[in-house]
């Protein structure tokens, strides 16, 4: 590839102890929880009367492309076990077993992720379903019945090492719930007991929220490690 486009690697060891890249299914559990975490703070604040912005702005940024395999062209029922002739190149997998952390080799900072071969950024996840197919039968099945895009391999790109940024980007949401929750509750007790109008009419706002939140000194060394990755 040209330097501006770096040879991506993924890996099947990623459960293995000591392992430089992460584990793609507590990424995904980790941005799905934080994904329902923006959607319910986004709702506290409209049933609070404020505007607040779309969500997918509050949304951690992902990027997904369908993978074309370079290698000859074969179907799934073709493919064989595990350990058969690949045609495609593409990985084998298993129905529970079809996600795979990728990275950049060479493209952390030695100091911290390691040197030589260990020395990786992990940028996403690879997705080959068990039963995929190419892009091109897709293609033409949308022409006879529903589209199989469900059963195409993608890969979604994430910021960088995001089993580190995710975490950290939870604990500030949960703290935004928290308060927006208080303040709602708050709210809705004063005029349950006949507050005056000026103390009904204040709106929570995510600009409130966000002034009301104060993290720790520990997460802020958390974070600023992160950003020096």
């Amino acid at each position: 590839p040209r330097p501006s486009q770096p040879l991506l690697h993924y890996s099947r060891n990623f459960n293995v102890v000591g392992s430089p890249v992460f584990d793609p299914y507590f990424v995904m559990k980790a941005l799905h929880h934080f994904d329902h975490l923006q959607v319910m703070n986004r709702q506290v604040l409209v049933d609070a009367g404020d505007n607040p912005p779309p969500i997918a702005n509050r949304m951690l940024q992902r990027d997904v492309y369908i993978c074309e395999w370079l290698g000859g062209h074969d179907t799934a029922s073709s493919r064989g076990p595990i350990d058969s002739a690949n045609a495609t190149g593409a990985p084998r997998t298993m129905a529970g077993r079809e996600h795979f952390p990728v990275c950049v080799r060479g493209a952390g900072r030695p100091a911290i992720s390691g040197e030589g071969g260990d020395n990786i950024l992990n940028i996403g996840i690879l997705h080959v379903p068990h039963n995929w197919i190419n892009l091109k039968d897709s293609m033409d099945a949308q022409k006879t019945e529903s589209p199989m895009t469900d059963r195409l391999p993608t890969l979604t790109l994430l910021p960088p090492d995001a089993h580190i940024l995710i975490p950290l980007l939870i604990k500030v949401a949960e703290m935004e719930h928290r308060i927006l929750k208080k303040a709602t509750d708050s709210k809705e007790a004063g005029a349950k007991a006949g507050a005056t109008a000026g103390l009904i009419k204040k709106k929570v706002s995510s600009a409130t929220a966000a002034r009301a939140i104060h993290l720790d000194d520990n997460w802020k060394a958390d974070f600023r490690a992160y950003l020096f990755r």
